[in-house]
């Protein structure tokens, strides 16, 4: 695997997330307290060198651990305040300020597993999948997924807070962004389908689904979303004393 400058170029790449969430729905990502990646997988620790060649026999994606750059990859997904530049995996915000999820993509084939085709990943599409409903918190989480990755898809939580102050979570139209260490160094608009069921197509310098293996390749999606606070609504009723005629 070809490293050269690739670290320090990932130090200029804006760490990024996906969601998923709760308000009592039944949802395809565990709801949990604190952030929570899975499914659980075999990882390639970069401590050890003898595990740095990554994958060689297919895409796995963020299973890297103990990285210079990033540390643990499975914590793919995190938050962070308009404007703070604080990635965390929780956030606590106030209703009317936006918030900004970060998905970190990385397929973990080695290089040497591109030139056959057997390291890119087809199909692969990233999803943001936010909450329905009114609550002072909520988890949000991100998909990465690929038709031959093994497993074919990975997620990671993270949570916004609001001070216990009730709010709902708006998607920000046109918001979505992909960026990387390539062409798209300074990000590039993404379809709004990334917060649909299923995701959108994702790549390295084409939106085609295809992602070749290494981490110069790698990329973060963002999205941002708004605090709503719930609307009051009032309903005044009179009657006469000795009266239960509202």
């Amino acid at each position: 695997m070809k490293i050269r400058n690739i670290f320090k170029k990932l130090t200029n790449v804006r760490k990024r997330y996906i969601v998923a969430v709760v308000t009592g729905l039944a949802i395809a990502l565990p709801i949990a307290a604190n952030a929570a990646w899975g499914p659980g997988r075999p990882v390639w620790d970069w401590n050890d060198p003898s595990q740095r060649v990554g994958s060689l026999t297919g895409p796995v994606f963020n299973s890297f651990i103990n990285t210079p750059t990033y540390g643990d990859e499975r914590n793919l997904t995190s938050v962070s305040q308009v404007g703070s530049g604080n990635w965390t995996d929780n956030v606590n915000a106030q209703p009317g300020d936006e918030v900004e999820v970060h998905v970190f993509v990385h397929n973990n084939a080695n290089e040497s597993t591109n030139a056959s085709g057997l390291g890119i990943s087809h199909n692969t599409k990233v999803e943001v999948f936010l909450p329905d409903g009114v609550g002072s918190g909520f988890d949000v989480g991100g998909y990465i997924s690929a038709d031959n990755a093994t497993p074919h898809r990975v997620y990671d939580t993270a949570n916004i807070r609001a001070f216990n102050k009730d709010f709902s979570i708006k998607y920000v139209p046109g918001s979505a962004k992909i960026y990387n260490n390539g062409p798209w160094s300074s990000g590039i608009p993404l379809s709004d389908d990334v917060i649909k069921t299923g995701g959108t197509p994702i790549g390295y310098n084409a939106l085609n689904g295809e992602l070749p293996g290494c981490f110069q390749f790698s990329a973060t999606v963002t999205i941002r979303v708004k605090l709503v606070a719930p609307k009051l609504e009032f309903n005044k009723q009179v009657t006469t004393p000795g009266s239960s005629d509202w």
